[in-house]
């Protein structure tokens, strides 16, 4: 989970960690790519659910589940700040 866009591992997404990615997938983009592949997990666990377990734990699954939902939504719909 990016710890970027959701700094504890649960509740709101951090506006300024979506536009982030938001910013670098419109860059890869200006830049000629013809496709932007997200990676949602890229080994920056929240340290809030390390401290609590990590992966070995249930709870981190569905706070990952929460996150990717979290992610999908704002790029569906524009929603990240910054969004053209």
């Amino acid at each position: 989970m990016a710890a970027l866009v959701q700094p504890g591992g649960r509740g709101p997404a951090n506006p300024g960690g979506l536009a982030f990615y938001d910013r670098s997938s419109n860059s890869s983009l200006v830049q000629g790519a013809s496709t932007v592949w997200v990676t949602l997990y890229h080994w920056d666990l929240p340290q809030e659910l390390e401290d609590a377990g990590g992966w070995p734990e249930r709870d981190t699954a569905y706070r990952f589940a929460d996150y990717a939902m979290l992610v999908s939504s704002a790029r569906a719909t524009g929603s990240a700040p910054g969004r053209r």
